[in-house]
């Protein structure tokens, strides 16, 4: 009888002696039978309960034995999260849970967009999805986490939250919401136009669509984002004109000494009007309200504050990356007091810039310390406010309104209560709402008039806003053609053109006849009195000029023009540090500009001989009228000047 080993399984043939090819087969470790399987039970039992098997505490990872090295060594989260001869009961979800209190948004660029447990718009990189930036992500819903996020034990307990399962379902939970883009989708605090023309108002915890409120969130296309609470509309309806809020506002108005008196209370009222909506507006426009001491500027920037209830970004020096950062994704008014002329001119010039882009809602790109592009709509009525107003680029004066105040003469303005304002705007704003929709026709009404009556598109949108939202005010019904025409015509008439800068071309001229050369020279005069002397057949004074790229000649009709040299270096002298100039051998942007006068006339491919001797070389040009420089006027007619390059020799 064949006696069984240990190592033999019961029914199993006994193992000859020998192999296939006579050895012995190799040596088993002699186990108990069962004895492997009561192990790996007890291993299990061991993780199930946090304590590994030779005695290192698994939550701790303090060290009890050399074998579990390596399991230290690795990330804690793909442990608990990956591990699953670790899972006991209930695991983690592969997908966020609908009832998160996070929002997934969308992803962009490896960058993974949430809406966090506040309703704040948050933006993580892949790296940022980090312990401690997940528990701020849902803040005061930790249980929520805890609940979905970590793992039974056996006895009934919870372990850790399982974070790298959490991280896996915000970023797949992102990745299925498809692409998202910021600048397109998000709006903050403000009014917004909605997609079929109704008014939107968001005032931080809470958004006004027509007649019903909604809680910050995604509503129709856009992601409205939470923020502090501004004052919402006053409750009940109002009145129009004296009875209602614009009537009390107007008083108050009526107090300062305005140069054009009710023509400009009446585009303040506009601009307040404006600024309260200036998001849903296709048109923003800017006022800059100037005048010596004591007249009142800043209790008047004091009182429009209040009046928008901490709706405003008020401040007394400002930057254009400060005004940016600051406004985010609001399209709250901009209001900036003694922005004087002559002071940190790069810096009041970036908020003009500034101003002027978010008049039509430009797109800025800036970019970061990170290498990456910021995107940035800006959607703000902007105020200013000074004793002096900077020199503005015609650009930036058709964009804003100058409005200027006189002495108070011993007349004290109104005080400036905080809560009264506060109240009087709410009701103002309510009164915007109920009237939003005759706006439309308001502002083709009065953008009609305006330019009927001779004035240019751009002060056309910028007027015509101004008088349409504070129409919206002061009436009821719709706007008619009289009304309007006569509204444009105070508004035009009384329009000071005295310090009119003029067009871009007209300050071109104005700069280039006015330099006196030679340059640098003690005996020097203006180039216009040159120009007079070479109309005047003096040779010396075509030479000056023509040593400083331009030349009087005549025409085919024989009309006496002057040639102004397309590129020259004494020309880039004369405009260098000028919105005009030019790169050495470049064409100057004078050009421009130039060719934009009454009259003025590109020859085609014919060049005029612009100096002296050997130095005169054929050049392209651009022809002035002369009695557009002499007299002031054009000729009323385009020059007829085709003759060849020699003709027109010295």
């Amino acid at each position: 009888m064949t006696k069984r080993g240990p190592d033999d399984e019961p029914g199993s043939p006994k193992p000859s002696a020998t192999g296939a090819g006579g050895t012995k087969p190799p040596n088993r470790r002699r186990t108990e039978p069962g004895s492997i399987d009561r192990r790996l039970d007890a291993i299990r039992q061991c993780r199930a309960e946090s304590v590994s098997y030779n005695g290192t505490d698994a939550a701790s990872g303090s060290e009890a034995g050399e074998p579990n090295k390596h399991h230290r060594g690795k990330n804690k989260d793909a442990d608990q999260g990956d591990s699953s001869s670790r899972r006991s009961g209930r695991r983690p979800p592969d997908t966020l849970p609908d009832d998160s209190p996070v929002t997934a948004l969308g992803h962009r660029k490896g960058v993974y967009f949430y809406l966090d447990g506040t309703g704040q718009f948050r933006d993580l990189s892949e790296k940022d999805h980090a312990q401690a930036v997940l528990d701020g992500l849902f803040s005061d819903h930790a249980e929520w986490v805890r609940d979905h996020f970590s793992e039974d034990q056996k006895n009934g307990d919870q372990s850790d939250i399982r974070y790298a399962p959490l991280r896996r379902a915000l970023m797949a939970a992102c990745v299925r919401k498809g692409f998202f883009d910021p600048m397109e989708r998000l709006r903050g605090r403000g009014a917004w136009l909605g997609d079929d023309g109704q008014l939107i108002l968001h005032r931080g915890d809470a958004v006004l669509v027509g007649s019903d409120w909604y809680k910050p969130g995604v509503i129709g296309s856009h992601l409205y984002l939470g923020d502090a609470p501004l004052p919402p509309p006053a409750k009940d309806p109002q009145a129009a004109g004296k009875a209602g809020p614009a009537g009390e506002l107007m008083e108050m108005l009526g107090t300062w000494q305005f140069q054009r008196g009710d023509v400009d209370t009446r585009l303040v009222l506009g601009w307040i009007a404006s600024a309260m909506v200036g998001g849903a507006l296709h048109w923003r426009p800017s006022i800059w309200v100037t005048g010596g001491r004591g007249s009142g500027k800043s209790t008047l920037h004091r009182l429009l504050t209040a009046t928008m209830a901490g709706g405003a970004i008020a401040v007394s020096d400002a930057t254009e990356a400060g005004l940016r950062q600051s406004l985010g994704h609001d399209s709250l008014p901009v209001m900036v007091d003694e922005l004087e002329a002559g002071e940190k001119l790069e810096a009041v010039a970036g908020v003009i810039r500034f101003a002027r882009i978010s008049a039509s809602g430009g797109e800025l790109v800036r970019g970061g310390v990170d290498h990456k592009a910021t995107r940035f709509v800006a959607r703000s009525c902007f105020m200013f406010s000074s004793i002096k107003v900077p020199s503005l680029a015609p650009q930036d004066k058709s964009r804003i309104v100058v409005v200027r105040l006189g002495d108070l003469h011993g007349s004290a303005p109104p005080t400036t209560d905080g809560r009264a304002l506060a109240d009087l705007g709410a009701r103002l704003l309510r009164r915007i709402v109920d009237q939003w929709q005759r706006f439309p026709q308001a502002l083709e009404a009065y953008r009609y008039a305006l330019m009927a009556e001779g004035a240019s598109a751009r002060t056309a949108d910028v007027q015509g806003t101004l008088l349409a939202m504070a129409d919206l005010l002061l009436n009821d019904l719709a706007v008619d053609t009289d009304s309007a025409q006569e509204a444009a015509l105070s508004i035009l008439s009384a329009t000071d053109h005295a310090d009119d800068e003029g067009s871009d071309e007209e300050q071109c001229l104005s700069h280039l006849l006015s330099t006196a050369i030679p340059l640098g020279h003690p005996t020097r005069k203006p180039i216009a009195d040159y120009i007079a002397d070479a109309a005047d057949e003096n040779i010396d004074a075509n030479v000056a000029l023509s040593h400083h790229g331009m030349r009087v000649i005549r025409d085919k009709a024989r009309v006496q023009v002057l040639a102004v040299a397309n590129s020259h270096d004494g020309l880039r002298n004369i405009f260098d540090g000028t919105e005009w100039g030019s790169r050495p051998g470049a064409t100057g942007v004078w050009v421009q500009s130039l060719r934009r006068l009454p009259g003025a006339v590109t020859p085609g491919d014919c060049k005029v001989r612009i100096g002296q001797g050997r130095s005169a070389k054929p050049q392209r040009v651009t022809l002035i009228p002369l009695s557009l420089i002499l007299d002031g006027k054009a000729l009323g007619q385009r020059s007829t000047f085709d003759l060849a390059p020699s003709e027109n020799a010295p």
